[in-house]
């Protein structure tokens, strides 16, 4: 392939600091190269510059200055800024980035480069051999007059910017290239030349990757499940393994490092001066203009901050400290405090963090130098990443004297345009005291940061949600899942990227870097509760993403029940879902609906269970235990059964003389003595479902015709009725045990094995049975619409049977539904319930958690 210059990008700013930003070429496309040229200089010592992701090709240091040539491969998603680091403060920054395509970018350079240095109006270059045809030769050149003035006789003039210049051309077949040259301004100068390999073929790139959890998630802290998809492009689609970083910096980096700093400008010397009279709440003696600077945080540990200080013909004598504090009014104009104090109560009070005080005397030097305050103990807190903070430095004198003082040293010729935040004064006077929206102080701020480097041909805390039995390398294309261990609960920030071993075998870039806040704790959302669940066209539930987190003691089996655990159990114990989507149920239940089935609309049978049924249970509603909570008419109804813990009915006064020979006991069944033992003697229901060999079938509503509630919650039995439940009692299974009259009343029914009732199959459209449900907080079940009236004051018991307790049990024994969605009448007599109608309201809480904004400042400082 040709090679080809497609552009290029540069940086050349004021001042000095540790790093160099410079745009990215217009136009990257996955595969392309990039070369960059980055220059700069110091007062004395070594310098040399990296940048993350690049990789140092040449470097070429001499007279106090450097020029290095870096080269990176681009992937599918570059920044739009590249850093690059200096090792230390640097002056005269300048950097450009060149943009090829058609180069080897497994293998960019064709030869190794040859560096030069001297003096004068001439640079050379030193002859290159190449081994390739058709390889680019390029020379680069960094300069130490204040020039932008670059020009080749040889080569064609690529760009030339103040102090650096690169000029290039194809060099047709493999060979020397000779020495080439280029006119300067005179000055001490020095050079590389380089040669780029052309790809020969289509190039193998390194994969894509794609977060999938959303930035700002709310994790859990015991350990935080980051999802994301990684692509190789076409031809090659290689398996992926996969590299994920977490740390509690913005930046991304373990260890003690500076995450803000400003050393540039110059002009501006703040005084710290004791009063002659006064002393401050703390009892020191009070100070007039004590200086601060607000910062950016990155989320790490504070560990130290350094500031310039010196003494400049004065006398100090005492100790200072750097006092933190948390941040109001705007960043970079009114930085202060939060709630500042009045100029007589300095020093504000509130700070957050409290520096090791430093001794100050006259053996301070008069040239200003870097002054460390380290914060120890409870001190070192976490700052949180994104947020800006301010520091003061407070001075506690020995001594009155005027000229008890020091400088502290920043800038205030540049109108405060070369570092984000701004100055603030502390001081005991009023027009000495606030914010100053022009100046800057000298300092730095240094943090300790923890960084997670996980690898998943390494790591096994990796998973593929997609195809669960791919391991490392993974699929091209599936959502990959990494599970980190236990965190402090914090901010983090996170990102991923992967390469193809049988491929490039190179990672690709990183992805954007999001944030998240592990939490400790019952995390669910209830708003987000179901997001992830949809309803399939045969009625199953499918479930995707992060289901299993948001039910964190419910797992799905490969058969489709749910296992569940803790609070959860109490609220569906022993249900499972068929492999048909239906619900299975056992004696009592199928008693409760012996000859219904649902149909797929939802309905029973021809009756839809709708708004009728609230008039029947509209006064209970199930507790946030799962328990139910009976009011108003209901508990005249019942009011001699109450509930115990356990879901039992515990029965006394006119209720026990209403049973007769029969009580509940504590799991619910009923209790039969001897004369009603004798009147059911020889009838037994068995396995099958059926009473003996007779078959059961029911016309209910014809059974309880004449029955009613009374008020005192007796019930009331005749015609009929009496006669058709003469021989009929709930035995310790909760089955109905039946003799002659009743059997001829349930002759054509029976229970297939598979819980259904006959031939009709008890399949449920889950869209509709499940629509009104929600988990509370607690994982207790929260119903509402048609499903709490269906099945308001009903709990499971281990064995997927239905309970029902109290008077209801009586009520519900063998009863359908009739064609009002109602529950019969009883002894002729509509009940009370019927002619009033609630709803049931549902108390829905909302969680939201807001994370603090990042904010940023960029600015172009001017050139030196």
């Amino acid at each position: 392939m040709t090679i080809v210059h497609e552009g290029f990008s540069s940086a050349a700013p004021g001042g000095s600091l540790l790093t160099l930003d410079i745009p990215a070429p217009s136009g990257i496309q996955a595969g392309d190269v990039l070369v960059a040229a980055v220059v700069g200089s110091v007062a004395s010592g070594t310098l040399s510059i990296t940048a993350s992701g690049w990789t140092v090709q040449s470097e070429q240091f001499d007279n106090l200055a450097v020029l290095t040539i870096l080269t990176k491969v681009a992937g599918g998603s570059e920044p739009s800024t590249y850093r690059f680091d200096y090792s230390v403060v640097a002056a005269t920054r300048r950097g450009a980035i060149q943009r090829f395509s058609g180069v080897d970018n497994t293998s960019p350079m064709d030869a190794t480069p040859i560096k030069n240095n001297g003096s004068g109006t001439t640079a050379t270059g030193l002859s290159i051999t190449t081994v390739s045809d058709d390889a680019w030769i390029g020379m680069y050149a960094g300069w130490s007059a204040n020039s932008t003035n670059f020009t080749s006789s040889d080569l064609t003039v690529r760009y030339n910017i103040n102090r650096n210049g690169g000029a290039g051309d194809l060099q047709a077949s493999a060979g020397a290239s000779g020495n080439k040259t280029a006119t300067i301004n005179n000055s001490t100068w020095r050079t590389i030349m380089a040669a780029l390999k052309p790809a020969t073929e289509e190039p193998n790139l390194p994969p894509t990757v794609t977060p999938v959890t959303a930035d700002e998630a709310i994790l859990d802290a015991s350990g935080a499940q980051l999802e994301f998809i990684g692509t190789d492009p076409a031809p090659y689609v290689d398996d992926i393994t996969y590299q994920v970083q977490i740390s509690d910096s913005s930046d991304l980096v373990s260890g003690e490092h500076i995450s803000d700093n400003f050393m540039a400008g110059g002009g501006l010397t703040i005084h710290p001066q004791p009063l002659s009279s006064g002393d401050t709440w703390e009892a020191n003696i009070q100070v007039d203009d004590r200086p601060g600077q607000s910062f950016l945080a990155r989320g790490g540990i504070l560990k130290k901050i350094g500031v310039r200080l010196v003494n400049d013909s004065q006398s100090p004598n005492g100790t200072a400290r750097i006092l933190v504090y948390e941040h109001q009014g705007t960043y970079g104009t009114s930085s202060a405090p939060l709630n500042p104090a009045n100029p007589a109560d300095t020093p504000t009070p509130g700070w957050i963090a409290e520096s090791d005080g430093i001794a100050l005397d006259g053996t301070m030097s008069s040239s200003e130098l870097w002054y460390d305050f380290n914060f120890t103990g409870n001190n070192q807190i976490r700052l949180v990443g994104g947020r800006h903070y301010i520091f003061t430095i407070d001075w506690i004198p020995a001594n009155r004297n005027s000229n008890n003082t020091w400088g502290a040293r920043g800038d205030s010729i540049n109108s405060g345009t070369l570092h984000g935040g701004n100055v603030y004064i502390d001081g005991a006077s009023e027009p000495n005291n606030g914010s100053q929206a022009t100046w800057d102080l000298y300092f730095r701020i240094y943090e300790e940061s923890i960084l997670i480097d996980k690898v998943s041909d390494v790591d096994s805390d990796f998973a593929n949600i997609d195809t669960p039995a791919d391991t490392d390398p993974f699929n091209s294309g599936d959502t990959v899942r990494y599970t980190s261990g236990a965190l402090t609960p914090t901010v983090y920030y996170w990102r991923a990227r992967g390469k193809d071993p049988a491929g490039s075998n190179s990672f690709g870039d990183w992805t954007i870097t999001r944030s998240f806040s592990a939490e400790s704790g019952n995390l669910a959302n209830l708003s987000v509760v179901f997001e992830d669940t949809v309803l399939s066209a045969d009625g199953s539930v499918a479930v995707s993403g992060s289901l299993d987190q948001t039910f964190e003691d419910a797992t799905l089996s490969a058969d489709g029940s749910v296992p569940v655990s803790g609070s959860l159990d109490a609220a569906l114990a022993d249900a499972t879902l068929a492999a048909d989507a239906a619900v299975l149920v056992s004696a009592s239940l199928d008693v409760s609906y012996e000859d219904t089935t649902l149909e797929a609309s939802g309905t029973v049978g021809s009756t839809p269970i709708t708004a009728d049924l609230d008039v029947t249970f509209e006064d209970m509603v199930l507790s946030a235990d799962g328990s139910v909570l009976i009011s108003a008419e209901l508990g005249a109804v019942l009011e001699d059964g109450t509930l115990n813990a356990d879901g039992s009915v515990a029965v006394s006064g006119q209720l026990d003389a209403d049973l007769d020979d029969a009580t509940l006991d504590a799991s619910g069944a009923v209790l039969v003595s001897a004369s009603l033992e004798t009147v059911i003697e020889d009838t037994a229901l068995e396995a099958s479902g059926t009473v003996g060999s007779t078959p059961i079938t029911a016309d209910l509503e014809a059974t309880f015709e004449d029955t009613v509630l009374s008020a005192d919650g007796t019930i009331s039995i005749s015609g009929s009725l009496e006669t058709a439940l003469a021989d009929a009692t709930l035995a310790a299974d909760a089955a109905v045990l039946v003799s002659a009259l009743l059997d001829a009343v349930f002759e054509d029914t029976t229970l297939e094995a598979s819980g259904t009732v006959g031939e009709p199959p008890n399949n449920a459209s889950l869209d509709v049975t499940f629509e009104d449900t929600m988990l509370s907080a607690d994982g207790a079940v929260l119903l509402s619409g048609s499903l709490a009236v269906n099945l308001a004051g009903t709990i499971l018991t281990a064995s997927a049977a239905v309970l029902i307790s109290g008077s209801l049990d009586a009520l519900l024994e063998d009863t359908t539904l009739d064609s009002y969605g109602r529950v019969g009448q009883v002894s002729g007599i509509p009940l009370q319930l019927h002619e009033r109608r609630t709803s049931i309201d549902l108390d829905r809480r909302e969680r939201s958690f807001i994370l603090g904004r990042r904010e940023r400042r960029r600015y172009d400082p001017p050139e030196d």
